[in-house]
């Protein structure tokens, strides 16, 4: 698992800091219009690319909510490091994107330097579990359950 861009260490905006603080405050975090050009250009390519598992953009619910629909979505855990406190855990700070590699990583590596995106190794698909450092760690049955149950359980209460 890699994840493409820059992390701002920004909650302002999210919706972490909204639905459970009630903060609704702050500056948006800004976008580099070229950076974003860059990462968007390479995740079409990438889109296309034999060794591309999966890929998911980071928006709403930050790198939490992408790692656990990556997982839900595909069956399978994610073990996931460097991802150290709850701001970067629910940053939704733009052009960031999680790709899973299958191939092989160091020209998958190759690739996006020579695009000029940022690349950090944050971990690796596999197991049964969705765990994100300290922060989360949680069985993917259980997740995947309530996943599929919480829109119909809030439309039929």
């Amino acid at each position: 698992l890699y994840l493409l861009g820059a992390t701002q260490r920004n909650l302002a905006g999210s919706r972490w800091a909204d639905q459970v603080h009630g903060h609704r405050g702050g500056e948006l975090p800004m976008i580099d219009w070229d950076a974003h050009r860059a990462l968007l250009t390479l995740v079409r390519n990438l889109a296309f690319d034999p060794s591309t598992a999966g890929l998911h953009d980071i928006a709403d619910g930050g790198i939490a909510k992408c790692l656990a629909e990556l997982a839900v979505r595909s069956g399978i855990g994610v073990q996931v490091t460097g991802v150290t406190d709850h701001l970067e855990l629910f940053s939704e700070s733009p052009s960031r994107v999680v790709v899973c590699v299958a191939g092989d990583t160091v020209a998958f590596e190759a690739k996006v330097n020579a695009a000029g995106v940022p690349c950090t190794a944050i971990g690796h698909a596999g197991g049964s579990r969705i765990a994100i450092g300290e922060l989360i760690n949680i069985d993917l049955a259980e997740a995947t359950q309530r996943w599929r149950t919480a829109l119909p359980n809030a439309l039929y209460k």
